[in-house]
């Protein structure tokens, strides 16, 4: 049987991108708006998060994010369901408070390319 040449190309390129990336992140939620800012809130922080891992969030339904720091080429995404897949908010890294939208507020995946 012989592959084509582009195939196995495609599919070495599929498996690398799924590799863990150690230490691709750090970010902070709130379980209150304005992270926390006009009111006292329960603050979890994500330290060092390898990048290319569908993780839950530690507690689900936070309101608000602080993304404090990302390698290179890495995003984070938040999501709504366990496989990472849905199309949730991405945050880039700018240290600035934002909301977080109900529906995407249970997992995170950093994504690296």
């Amino acid at each position: 049987m012989h592959f084509s040449v582009p195939l196995l190309a495609l599919a070495a390129t599929s498996v690398l991108a799924q590799q863990p990336v150690p230490r691709a992140g750090t970010f902070v939620t709130w379980d209150c708006n304005e992270c926390g800012r006009t009111q006292n809130c329960l603050r979890h922080e994500y330290q060092s998060v390898d990048g290319n891992v569908c993780a839950p969030l530690v507690t689900p339904n936070p309101a608000s994010i602080t993304n404090n720091y990302l390698k290179d080429g890495c995003t984070l995404q938040l999501h709504g369901d366990s496989a990472c897949t849905d199309a949730g908010p991405s945050f880039p890294f700018d240290n600035l408070c934002k909301p977080i939208e109900f529906q995407y507020n249970n997992y995170y995946k950093i994504t690296c390319v």
